[in-house]
């Protein structure tokens, strides 16, 4: 009897380690977002990757459109024909000299789904991350002509939609756990010591950047208007100017039915434009003298100039509330700055003769356009896009986060601070790639092999307690009270019974009572809202 005992609790604790181990997650990539150095020996803001063989740098810009591809301008940085060659290199994030590399292919014509509706030539070379992945092979495009939002979003573009290609190859390799990411465009703004790198977690988030957990705006990517195809579409409920003192004015004039619906672009320069009607009412309110001419034509285009002497230069933040759910406050250094410029040999200069207000006033053509939050958003708010789930999370950026605290957000949406020794190596040839099936399982490598690993231990427990009880009923013979004919029926649990199912089974989460969000580095796997509350009702506390 004891002898079957044991063996029981063996077999417990082989089905709750298995358990335990289907769990774990490949760890997300983290790319810095930082000041990337280039060609010409300046340095331009943007996610820090290299291309071809040696690595050239690109500074890139992350784009969530649905279509975009990922495309790197070359030599011809199709600059405006004034513009000295060492500025356009800045200008371009950079430029990939395909002369210079060494593992340069023809690439896949991707034209037919690609939203940009620009003549490319497209190539395959190597890109990589330092220190976080290498990926042979992959396929991009270089413009043949200026793009016609080039002023706005002026640098290469990093494809992260929701058929996003680099996205797509790391979760088919087992390299991320899912197709999602997260994004913080840093400080940059205010003088150089306040100035801070951000970032770019590819399945996953960092969660040293999130300030409240619990205070969050969680909604369904919404692809229906055709006029944000990033599906990352809001409701602004408020905008305030907040000043130091304590006092609010709200642009909305303390309206409790107005909204303003906007789009999240977080390639698009600047942090806001917006309808005139709440431009003016910005003005009525924060003062000042718009400068002449009275938009910038540098780093933060067509965004607003004023004289730095005028009657009054607004000194407060800037509030804006997301469908009455969460407030990101915009510190008066990253709203008010110097105006950002690059110099002719492409090196960032400020020009403090006027004040540069990172607002974009929609007026005569675009007056009725709609508004877009652009990526000095993201220097205040932190985004994260799970395209396995459609939604999307935003949440108070930390300004000056601790050391980083990075989850794994698997295909069923659940959060995990738990990963596998043995995920997928982060370089892969391209046969790995091309044998990968679209159609994996959710579980990671490590899983799997646990659970087969489980259930062979399993299947040997099993088999040595049936030979015991042979043996035992050799020996003891079929009399009352030492045989096993009085006891139950013995019936390996069913996960064992059925190892076919438990392989093509996804993980089952244990129960938890922590909160949805936990801040522990030992968090268990959680889930995110499951059905995002509609934007047209105010959530309750």
């Amino acid at each position: 009897m004891f002898e079957l005992i044991a063996i029981l609790l063996l077999l417990a604790s082989n089905s709750i380690t298995s358990s335990e181990a289907s769990n774990c997650q490949p760890k997300p990539i983290a790319i810095p977002i930082k000041n990337v150095p280039l060609s010409n020996n300046a340095q331009v803001h943007g996610i820090s990757l290299s291309v071809g063989s040696p690595p050239q740098n690109i500074s890139f810009l992350a784009n969530a459109q649905v279509s975009v591809t990922t495309y790197i301008y070359g030599l011809n940085g199709h600059c405006s024909g004034t513009t000295p060659p060492g500025k356009c290199v800045s200008e371009r994030g950079g430029q990939y000299d395909q002369s210079k590399s060494s593992t340069t292919s023809f690439g896949n014509d991707e034209s037919s789904s690609d939203a940009t509706v620009a003549p490319m030539e497209w190539v395959k070379d190597t890109l990589q991350a330092q220190d976080s992945f290498t990926l042979p092979e992959f396929n991009f495009g270089t413009p043949s002509v200026a793009l016609n939002i080039s002023a706005y979003q002026s640098q290469s573009q990093l494809g992260l939609g929701r058929n996003s290609t680099i996205l797509t190859m790391l979760k088919q390799a087992g390299t991320i756990a899912s197709r999602a990411y997260s994004f913080y465009w840093g400080l940059v703004g205010g003088q150089p010591g306040r100035q801070t790198s951000g970032s770019l977690i590819l399945g996953g988030f960092d969660e040293s950047i999130v300030a409240d957990a619990s205070n969050n705006y969680t909604a369904s990517l919404n692809y229906r208007s055709g006029n944000c195809s990033s599906g990352l579409f809001v409701s602004i409920s408020d905008m305030k100017l907040a000043w130091p003192n304590g006092t609010t004015n709200s642009l909305f004039r303390g309206s409790q039915s107005s909204s303003l619906s906007a789009c999240i672009d977080i390639a698009y320069v600047g942090l806001l434009n917006l309808p005139v009607d709440y431009y003016d009412t910005f003005l009525d309110f924060a003062g000042g003298q718009q400068a002449n001419p009275s938009r910038s034509f540098g780093l933060n285009f067509f965004t607003m100039l004023f004289e730095p002497a005028g009657v009054r230069r607004y000194y407060g933040d800037f509030m804006i509330t997301l469908d009455n759910r969460i407030d990101i406050r915009i510190p008066n250094d990253q709203l008010v700055v110097d105006e950002p410029t690059l110099d002719d040999s492409g090196h960032l200069v400020t020009n403090s003769s006027v004040k540069n207000i990172v607002l974009d006033s929609l007026q005569a053509n675009n007056i009725y356009d709609l508004a877009i939050l652009g990526r000095l958003f993201f220097s205040s708010a932190y985004l994260m896009v799970n395209h396995e789930s459609s939604t999307f999370t935003i949440w108070e950026a930390n300004a000056k986060p601790p050391l980083p605290q990075p989850k794994a957000i698997a295909a069923d949406n659940t959060i995990t601070g738990d990963f596998c020794d043995n995920a997928a190596e982060p370089s892969m040839t391209p046969s790995d790639l091309d044998s990968v099936n679209s159609e994996k399982k959710h579980l990671s490598g490590g899983a799997i092999a646990g659970i087969v690993i489980g259930g062979l231990a399993g299947g040997v427990l099993v088999l040595s307690a049936v030979l015991l009880l042979v043996k035992r009923r050799f020996r003891y013979g079929s009399s009352p009270g030492h045989g096993f004919d009085s006891q139950p029926e013995y019936k390996p649990p069913a996960e064992l019974d059925k190892p076919n199912e438990v392989m093509n089974s996804p993980p089952v989460e244990m129960p938890h009572t922590d909160s949805m969000y936990g801040l522990s580095h030992q968090s268990p796997p959680q889930e995110l809202y499951g059905q995002p509350i509609p934007r047209h009702l105010v959530h309750n506390d």
